[in-house]
């Protein structure tokens, strides 16, 4: 049977995907993932649910006018075991990875995560510093539904990533956008990406920025407390469903108690420590991208 999914927007966070979505979401041969992060191909159920379901579940308006139907789910590109997943699925699946200066997505991350209640250290340097200890499942904020995603090296290691990815496709399956190209020329980085897709040019003019950051304030914590510890409760039980409750929680507390991102600033020597921390990965993302980074390896230095 012909699969419905073609493409994958699979990374990393933070680098624009969300707005990249947005636009591509306009054009009329072009089917998004509702909800834009399927996470399905995460699960560890994902290649037992009939894959019907998965289609039916996340693509309910895609049609016959469709050319192309993309699943965009940024944390799929540091999860190495989605990738096998999602090309057992669709052995012809393409792939778009968009990425963004190492430590860069590590500050922007680390406050998506303040914001989404997961995260329960402000502080950037502290947050760091516990990946060992929660690695070993210590110091989980208990509003933290998925543990691995305090693992900010390996989420931010995207040229690492990369070169896992390659070992499972080729790079002419591959399209990689730079975060810096995106934020300076959104329209044509659109538009190479459209030539990837094959699709016509729908002469989009209007490239409005996406997802600006946000924080969450202590009542809407209190709300996601509530609902993580549902979310555990139904693990425990093994309900593979429940009511809905969490979910209209979760929505409640983003859209009602949103405040200003409270990540406190990091300091100058910090900044210099992950530079060096993640230089070698730079100079991967370089090797697998094809474009010089100089810029990027003395950023913080």
């Amino acid at each position: 049977m012909e699969k419905i999914v073609t493409h994958f927007l699979i990374g990393a966070p933070k680098s624009g995907t969300t707005a990249m979505a947005a636009y591509l979401n306009d054009h009329p041969l072009i089917c998004i993932s509702n909800p834009k992060e399927t996470g399905y191909f995460i699960q560890e159920t994902s290649m037992v649910k009939p894959v019907l379901d998965y289609e039916k579940t996340y693509f309910t308006s895609f049609n016959e006018v469709h050319k192309v139907a993309i699943d965009c789910t940024p944390l799929y590109l540091a999860n190495h075991y989605s990738i096998n997943k999602i090309l057992k699925y669709n052995s012809t699946a393409q792939f778009i990875v968009m990425i963004r200066h190492p430590v860069d997505l590590f500050l922007s991350f680390h406050s998506q995560l303040l914001f989404e209640g997961f995260e329960n250290q402000n502080s950037p340097q502290k947050a760091w510093e516990l990946q060992e200890l929660r690695s070993r499942g210590k110091h989980i904020p208990i509003t933290c539904r998925e543990a691995f995603l305090l693992q900010y090296k390996n989420i931010c290691s995207n040229g690492l990533n990369l070169q896992n990815l390659f070992t499972y496709t080729s790079p002419a399956s591959t399209h990689i956008i730079l975060f810096d190209d995106f934020k300076n020329n959104p329209k044509l980085a659109y538009q190479e990406l459209l030539a990837f897709l094959d699709v016509e040019d729908d002469k989009r003019s209007d490239f409005s920025p996406v997802n600006q950051r946000k924080g969450i304030s202590t009542v809407g914590k209190s709300l996601l407390t509530i609902q993580a510890l549902g979310s555990k409760l139904k693990n425990k039980l093994h309900l593979s469903s429940g009511f809905g409750v969490g979910d209209i929680l979760r929505n409640f507390a983003h859209n009602h108690f949103r405040t200003e991102s409270s990540a406190f600033s990091p300091s100058k020597n910090f900044l210099a420590e992950l530079q060096k921390i993640f230089l070698e990965d730079i100079n991967l993302i370089e090797y697998y991208s094809g474009k010089k980074l100089d810029s990027w390896k003395k950023k913080y230095i």
